[in-house]
């Protein structure tokens, strides 16, 4: 009885040291996630002149696949970019994505409102305000581009991987070139960005977000899951 007695105990606390240990790896894994998905904008940073917010993203995609000049040889480049990858892929699962995109939200509301198109700032507190760029799935793009004939579908990819298959009328910007082509466009288009990874495409919504373009998505799976039609130039 006493033996039966010590086992139960013993399992007790077990149980309480594996509930510490869940708890513990929980909260590591939410800290990672939100120092790699946290906004490296914020309001204030909105209408910068092109090239400084040029500048901005090359410091952000410094050390990755995405930078001209990366060196998988060197460690902490190569660590970086696992970072990323980890981050991509806790962004594509069901329960992980929440915390992801949600900490991806955090840079402020953005205002929403038609009747401000032609100023610099909407300062109407009444009007819509939204909390852009704003993550989307598949099938809200694919409602989108049935509903609206004036989306514009940026996609950030290499010339090449662009030409193998797109998003019909996708237009390719990109990401190094993304900022010349985009500048002069009217501030209120509704824009979608698609691409080949997370981090991509969170650089690329982040740095319009600093040129002053309001109504900006994200496509939360990299194109190659696309599952509508697609186009090629091959």
């Amino acid at each position: 009885m006493k033996l039966a007695t010590n086992k139960l105990a013993s399992l007790k606390h077990l149980l309480r040291w594996s509930d510490i240990l869940v708890v513990a790896v929980f909260l590591t894994v939410i800290a990672f996630l939100f120092m790699q998905s946290r906004p490296q904008l914020s309001w204030m940073e909105a209408q910068m002149h092109p090239d400084q917010a040029k500048e901005i993203m090359m410091q952000e995609i410094y050390g990755t696949p995405l930078h001209p000049e990366y060196n998988p040889k060197i460690f902490s480049q190569r660590f970086k970019t696992w970072r990323i990858n980890i981050t991509g892929w806790f962004s594509e699962k069901p329960f992980s994505n929440r915390f992801v995109h949600y900490f991806n939200s955090m840079q402020g509301w953005v205002a929403d409102c038609s009747s401000c198109s032609d100023e610099d700032v909407c300062t109407d507190l009444e009007e819509v305000i939204l909390p852009y760029p704003i993550d989307i799935t598949k099938d809200q793009l694919k409602e989108k581009i049935n509903g609206n004939k004036e989306l514009m579908i940026i996609d950030v990819r290499e010339v090449d991987t662009y030409a193998q298959a797109h998003i019909p009328n996708a237009v390719n910007l990109p990401l190094l070139e993304m900022v010349d082509w985009v500048f002069p466009a009217n501030r209120w288009s509704e824009i979608v960005v698609v691409g080949d990874s997370y981090f991509q495409t969170k650089v690329a919504v982040e740095t319009l977000r600093r040129l002053n373009f309001h109504r900006l998505f994200r496509l939360l799976s990299p194109v190659k899951s696309w599952d509508g039609d697609l186009n090629n130039f091959l």
